[in-house]
Order: C-alpha cells, then sequence, then structure tokens
C-alpha cells in the first residue's frame, strides 16, 4: 500500500473516531438496520471499525461480525481494537470488497456505511453482497449511492439508513 493509502486511512480514522462519536451512536444506527443477536453480519468497508466492534456486541457470542477491507492499515488498526476487548465473534479480511471468496448465501445482514463517497463501478459491489447474502437477506446503506440496481430492490428507509432486498432473479440464481 501506498503513503496516500497511509494518510487516507488516517483521515477516515479521524473523522470517524473523533467525530463520528459526537453526532451518531453506532449502537442505535446497528439497531435500527435491522442487527440482532445470532445474525451473520458482513461489513462492507470496516475502516477504523466504528462499527465493527458494536456490531459484534449487538449480535452476541452466537453471531459473527466478518469485517472486510482492502486497506491494510484498516484491518491493523481494528485488529489491536479488538485485541483491548474479549470478543472473538469477528473475523477481519483485508480483501477487495468485489471479490471477497466467501461463501455463498450466509449472510443476514450486510452493511455499507460511508459509501456515500465511493466513486468507483458500485455493481461488482452489489453483485458480490447479493451473492453472499442469504435469500431473505437484508443490504444496509446509509444514503443511496447509485441509481438502480440489477440485484436489489429497497424495501425500507429509516432517516438516512436505506434497506434492500435481493432482487427475485437474485434469489434463484445465486443460492
Amino acid at each position: 500500500m501506498s503513503l496516500y493509502d497511509k494518510i487516507h486511512f488516517h483521515m477516515i480514522r479521524v473523522v470517524h473516531e473523533m467525530l463520528y462519536q459526537l453526532f451518531k451512536d453506532p449502537y442505535t444506527i446497528l439497531r435500527t438496520a435491522g442487527l440482532e443477536y445470532g445474525q451473520s453480519v458482513l461489513e462492507v468497508g470496516c475502516g477504523p471499525g466504528f462499527f465493527t466492534l458494536p456490531a459484534a456486541e449487538i449480535i452476541g457470542s452466537e453471531g459473527t461480525v466478518v469485517a472486510v477491507d482492502l486497506n491494510p492499515y484498516a484491518i491493523a488498526h481494528v485488529r489491536k481494537k479488538i485485541q483491548k476487548t474479549d470478543l472473538n465473534n469477528i473475523t477481519l479480511l483485508q480483501r477487495d470488497v468485489a471479490d471477497t471468496g466467501l461463501e455463498s448465501g450466509v449472510f443476514d445482514v450486510v452493511f455499507m456505511f460511508g459509501f456515500h463517497h465511493f466513486t468507483g463501478d458500485i455493481d461488482p459491489i452489489l453483485h458480490e453482497t447479493a451473492r453472499v447474502l442469504k435469500p431473505d437477506g437484508v443490504l444496509v446503506t446509509e444514503g443511496i449511492f447509485w441509481e438502480k440496481s440489477p440485484h436489489f430492490e429497497r424495501t425500507a428507509q429509516v432517516g438516512d439508513l436505506y434497506q434492500f432486498h435481493k432482487r427475485n432473479t437474485d434469489r434463484s440464481s445465486d443460492n
């Protein structure tokens, strides 16, 4: 990773760990997103882990959180945060979120927060998200950062959180 990646991560970390906590409660946001005890959850783009540890606490020991980020500085930072806790239900993966290598149809909830600044092609990420979600799984985003998706249809909105379910065509072809 480049110097740019390191600086970019540290800027994101400052925003999340110093500013976000002044205005946002990750527990309230995650409960609004539908996280519940015992679920299998995928966090797409974990960054500095603002939501990672709270998600693991909400879903409890019977659930699992898989947090994915491409940036190795993010993964190392979240790993240090986890080591200071007794949480053992988090798996960190340094991977491209468009090609996670995860098993199909295993997650109850996938959440993508902070992606409204994403400028690349979102379709491969949405395709991968649809692939790893259970047939009745839910994708939750902060805001909508794409026009339309062949993979998802919006089913609910609470504040700036949007809930999506897989389209029927994905339900039959991906599982």
